[in-house]
């Protein structure tokens, strides 16, 4: 009985003393770089002449309909980063997905309700789905590339981590405006 004794003893102060040394010495490993870019299934017919307009700038896209309730706040909050950052190289672009209105009525709606953004209108409504999700409002943030690097479905309140207003997201503003514009004429990714 002592040798068992003395023997699982040794056992379990081996494993520990094992354990302990490898813990010391264990670092973890440096993370994999992040996928530069989110892609959605593709880029709409609408969005993609939007993109592809604004090559070499930093995009902001935002699918709404004069119908979503939660639209009109969220597309008054980014007028305001429009402001902000458009001197710099931020487009804001809003594409009304309204079925049955033509787009001098979405402009109609749009000027009664003080919106200052770039317009685009898709009446097929095949921006909705660019997240894989229908529904709006839609949001996708591509690069001076057209790469995709961030996306929103539906409207966070700019007090939320979540809105394009976070200090964690304006740091990726300032980021993705720093860096250069691309020098290729290539097909823009998401198309």
């Amino acid at each position: 009985m002592r040798w068992s004794l003395r023997r699982t003893l040794a056992v379990v102060v081996v494993v520990a003393g094992g354990a302990l040394l490898a813990s010391r010495a264990w670092r973890p490993a440096t993370p994999a770089p992040a996928e530069p870019y989110i892609v959605p299934a593709t880029l709409s017919p609408v969005a993609h002449a939007v993109a592809a307009r604004h090559a070499g700038q930093v995009v902001l896209l935002d699918v709404w309909a004069t119908w979503c309730d939660n639209c009109l706040p969220g597309l008054a909050d980014l007028m305001a980063l429009q402001q902000t950052y458009g001197a710099r190289g931020l487009r804001v672009v809003a594409i009304s997905v309204d079925e049955g209105l033509d787009s001098a009525a979405v402009q109609r709606w749009a000027l009664r309700h003080g919106l200052t953004l770039e317009l685009a209108y898709d009446p097929s409504g095949a921006s909705t789905a660019m997240l894989g999700r229908p529904g709006v409002p839609i949001g996708l943030l591509l690069d001076r590339q057209g790469r995709v690097r961030e996306t929103r479905f539906g409207h966070a309140p700019r007090a939320s981590d979540m809105s394009w207003h976070a200090p964690w997201m304006q740091a990726k503003f300032e980021t993705l405006l720093a860096e250069p514009p691309s020098t290729g004429t290539g097909s823009r990714p998401g198309a």
